[in-house]
């Protein structure tokens, strides 16, 4: 019994002790201003749950591993809220700010994790689900960091085959004409007719305010009105992109798909398509590999990670780059985001949910 007492007393010695509590300054309302808001860094803090769907779904999976995150446990000068439902958990942590008597929470820094939706790698869609290809830019415990162009995102998957696949011009093409055609049945074309009424109401209005204005208006309607029997029906955009599709060899509908807004004034074209010879100077399309996931089964299969900092000079979604050592402010939750991202123990076992 002894024994056992004196190896504790060591143990809290020389600072050893399980991540239940923190050992920071004590719990107290002490204030400390950051460019004129007055913070409170060492009130104790909550944490949240508002977690909806399925009672054993990923978020609630997930959620005592982060919960006992020494930062967490509880939050100190923060609250934390976590969000979560079938497909989709945050972790949002605000620190306390004080005005007068009243005590609220307000910004801070965030955790996004999306599980089995291969799309939450990309930003946005050139078309429909085909997007510029994302570049690898670190690794986050051995898992592959992505830049898609707006902001970095990590990927745990469970290796059943790639993340996405490059599209081909055909498919491209292909996609481009069907977007076209179904924004073309949506959004019926404005008549002449119309164009002239609302002409002619703008016309009046301007006349009793400004009448040079509206007799420069009024040769401009003139000069439009007798333009339309000499004008020729514009091609339509399924036409123009049907046409280039139907212009390409056998050959060139297989090759893979590069992207360059560029494309459309340099070779005359309205898919941004480049040729092979300029592909180094372009950027590929591809499209999430949807088999990646297995449909009907609930496990986590892919986790989709996206963070965000308030007070980083660097990417806000790049806590990698975060070496501020500053612990007030909006930097707080920033400081306690960047520590999450680097205890590699609570990310060891979110990894071990990845089946």
């Amino acid at each position: 019994m002894k024994k056992h007492l004196l190896l504790l007393g060591l143990l809290i010695t020389i600072g050893y002790y399980p991540a239940t509590a923190q050992q920071n300054t004590p719990y107290n309302d002490q204030v400390t201003r950051e460019e004129g808001v007055a913070f409170l860094p060492f009130r104790r803090g909550e944490v949240i749950r508002k977690i909806t769907g399925a009672n054993n779904n990923p978020p609630a999976q997930c959620f005592p591993v982060f919960a006992n995150f020494r930062e967490f446990n509880p939050p100190q000068g923060f609250r934390l809220t976590v969000f979560g439902n079938d497909s989709y958990m945050e972790l949002l942590a605000e620190p306390y700010i004080k005005e007068g008597q009243e005590v609220f929470t307000k910004g801070g820094s965030s955790l996004t994790l999306n599980f089995n939706d291969p799309n939450k790698l990309f930003h946005l869609s050139v078309v429909d689900d085909i997007y510029p290809k994302p570049i690898v830019v670190a690794e986050f415990y051995g898992h592959p960091v992505y830049f898609n162009g707006q902001y970095e995102t990590t990927v745990i998957a469970n290796n059943r085959g790639p993340l996405f696949r490059q599209v081909t011009k055909q498919q491209y093409l292909e996609a481009l004409i069907e977007d076209a055609e179904r924004k073309q049945r949506s959004t019926p074309p404005v008549s002449h007719d119309e164009n002239i009424k609302e002409m002619e109401k703008a016309y009046r209005l301007l006349l009793e305010t400004d009448r040079a204005a509206a007799a420069e208006f009024k040769q401009s309607m003139d000069d439009y009105i007798a333009s339309l029997g000499e004008e020729q029906p514009a091609a339509d955009l399924v036409t123009m992109l049907s046409n280039e599709l139907n212009g390409l060899s056998p050959a060139e509908l297989k090759e893979y798909a590069y992207y360059d807004i560029g494309a459309m004034e340099r070779y005359g074209n309205f898919s941004g398509l480049v040729p092979n010879s300029e592909k180094d100077n372009a950027t590929a399309l591809v499209r999430p590999y949807y088999w990646l996931v297995e449909k009907n089964n609930s496990n986590i299969q892919l986790i989709i990670l996206r963070w965000n900092l308030s007070t980083t000079e660097h990417d806000p979604s790049a806590p990698r780059l975060y070496t501020s050592q500053k612990r007030s402010g909006y930097a707080l939750t920033d400081q306690r985001m960047a520590e999450l991202y680097h205890t590699a123990e609570i990310w060891k076992s979110i990894f071990n949910m990845v089946r």
